[in-house]
């Protein structure tokens, strides 16, 4: 008999510490069903929305995980075996599955794609060939309707979907500056991604470092892509045609108290 191994979640993480809220277990890998395939995890992926699905939430795009039930999230791994006509065995696919070795899928359900195999990283289709990808090539060039010369600000630069954000950006011609939190990461942002200026958000108390944004104030197109959006992009500053993406910012994504996700231009 085939054992399948998962991740249970057991209780309500307390901030960023999640390892005593799971506990690995085992059950027998039950029988598939007709239209249904079963999938062997390669990767896991843990985001910022599975995290919120821990809480006791209730105002994201999927209700609060049951204590005691399978830990969720996105799956990418191989088909095992298929009784649904769209899958067979050996495809590599990706949506959203169990925390388990295994995880019997209904595709419809769970957003089951197949995708790439002959990429050198399969795991960039959880990165920048996923939503992380989809999320900045979306909200830069159709949400901001980002055009060569223009100046775009992006928050949380230095985070998964910013990275790309800003590469995007740059690629269509745009001048580049990015929020990120350290000197580390603005100089990574600066050095290996070349944009125009990166600007640590947790000096930005300072009066010269409010001046680094006055060469954003006309026009600018601000991709806001995490938990310092917001509060720190200068509105203030923007002037007629500026434009605001803003995707997603888990402010208080380990939080239990109510917030709000958007997907909005203003």
């Amino acid at each position: 008999m085939t054992i399948n191994r998962y991740w249970r979640l057991n209780s309500r993480p307390e901030a960023q510490d999640v390892s005593g809220s799971l506990s690995l277990e085992s059950e027998p890998m039950p029988e598939l069903a007709d239209g249904e395939v079963l999938v062997k995890a390669a990767y896991l992926s843990m985001d910022a929305g599975t995290r919120m699905w821990m809480t006791e939430r209730e105002d994201s795009y999927q209700p609060p995980l049951e204590l005691g039930t399978k830990m969720v999230g996105l799956v990418l791994g191989h088909v095992t075996a298929s009784r649904h006509d769209g899958f067979a065995e050996g495809d590599l696919v990706r949506g959203f599955g169990q925390w388990a070795e295994y995880s019997i899928l209904q595709p419809e359900l769970a957003g089951l794609v197949r995708v790439d195999d002959t990429i050198g990283d399969i795991k960039q289709h959880f990165g920048v060939l996923g939503f992380n990808g989809w999320t900045a090539l979306w909200g830069i060039k159709e949400t901001a309707g980002v055009k060569a010369g223009e100046n775009v600000l992006v928050s949380a630069a230095a985070g998964s979907t910013g990275v790309l954000a800003c590469q995007v950006a740059k690629i269509l011609g745009a001048n580049v500056y990015g929020l990120a939190g350290g000197p580390e990461k603005c100089r990574w942002l600066e050095d290996e991604l070349g944009i125009t200026k990166a600007i640590d958000y947790k000096m930005t108390i300072s009066p010269p470092n409010w001046q680094k944004l006055k060469a954003v104030s006309t026009p600018i197109s601000t991709m806001s892509a995490g938990r310092y959006s917001m509060p720190f992009c200068p509105i203030w500053r923007s002037t007629a045609g500026s434009r605001f993406a803003v995707c997603s910012p888990n402010m208080r994504a380990t939080d239990a108290g109510a917030g709000r996700s958007s997907s909005t231009r203003y």
